[in-house]
């Protein structure tokens, strides 16, 4: 299953029962003006290769510590906070909130 859903001025949370979308490969709700933080339900999504939640405002932790087929991941430009989860994704984006710098691994 493919959401492509960026540059859609989507606004409010993601919502936790995304994550029961359990044949989801690819979430893009980039650019949007969401808020909140991201739900646990979404790391329980076994079978993402693409996440993008960059350009919106969401904040606290980054709870996507179960992501095995992860290749791509966008957190930048959010308020997000503490440990990033080592992901096997080739590209890996992530910007502090302190240095507003992106990470690439």
């Amino acid at each position: 299953m493919i959401w492509l859903l960026q540059n859609n001025n989507i606004t409010g949370g993601i919502l936790p029962g995304l994550g029961n979308l359990r044949n989801f490969q690819t979430l893009d709700l980039s650019n949007n003006k969401l808020f909140g933080s991201i739900p646990e339900s979404l790391g329980l999504l076994n079978n993402l290769q693409y996440l993008r939640l960059n350009n919106n405002t969401l904040s606290g932790a980054i709870p996507l510590t179960r992501l095995t087929k992860l290749t791509f991941l966008d957190l930048s430009f959010n308020n997000l906070s503490g440990p990033v989860a080592k992901f096997p994704a080739t590209i890996f984006k992530y910007a502090s909130p302190a240095e507003n710098n992106s990470i690439f691994c």
